[in-house]
C-alpha cells in the first residue's frame, strides 16, 4: 500500500500500476484520435464545448496526451449529493436563522450553502439554479436594506 501524508488514506497496492497502464491507454487514444472507452469528441456539443483550448498536435481535439514530466496534480472523486439537506436555516429572504428561529443581523445565505428549500425531498439535477437566482436576488436586497443599526446592534455613533 502507498501511504499517503493524509490521517490514514492509503492506495492500493496495483495503484501505481493501474494508473501507469490507464495513462498509456489514454495517450495512444489521444495519438490515434479515437477514444474507444468513452467516444470523446465525436459529437457537435463535445467539440464546441470541450474542444482544444490550445494548440493541440493530436487528431482528436478533445484529447491531448498526458505529459510524461509533472508536476501532476490530483483529486479524489467520492460520491456526494447534487443538493444539500443540511446547513442553517434561512428565510426566503437569506437572513440566517438561530437555534431559536430567529434571525442572526448581517448574517445572510443563499443556495446550497444552507439548508434546501426542498426540506427532505429532492427535485432533481439543477433544481437548484432557479431558487439561487430568486433568493439570492432577494437576500441581496434584503441585506442593502438591512440598516448599519440592525447589523451592530447599536444605533451609527454620532459626527
Amino acid at each position: 500500500m502507498l501511504q499517503l501524508p493524509y490521517r490514514g488514506l492509503e492506495l492500493s497496492a496495483d495503484f501505481q500500476g493501474n494508473l501507469t497502464a490507464a495513462i498509456e491507454r489514454f495517450n495512444g487514444f489521444a495519438r490515434r484520435g479515437v477514444d474507444d472507452d468513452f467516444a470523446r469528441g465525436t459529437t457537435a456539443v463535445q467539440l464546441q464545448f470541450n474542444g482544444a483550448v490550445g494548440p493541440n498536435p493530436y487528431p482528436n481535439a478533445t484529447m491531448h496526451p498526458i505529459s510524461a514530466e509533472g508536476p501532476f496534480y490530483a483529486a479524489l472523486l467520492t460520491g456526494g449529493t447534487l443538493d444539500t439537506k443540511g446547513g442553517p436555516k434561512a428565510t426566503p429572504d437569506g437572513r440566517i436563522l438561530d437555534d431559536t428561529d430567529t434571525p442572526i443581523p448581517g448574517l445572510f445565505g443563499v443556495g446550497n450553502c444552507v439548508a434546501s428549500a426542498s426540506a427532505g425531498s429532492y427535485w432533481a439535477g439543477g433544481a437548484t439554479l432557479g431558487p439561487i437566482i430568486a433568493l439570492a436576488h432577494r437576500a441581496a436586497r434584503a441585506a442593502h436594506q438591512e440598516s448599519a443599526h440592525d447589523r451592530r446592534g447599536t444605533a451609527p455613533a454620532s459626527a
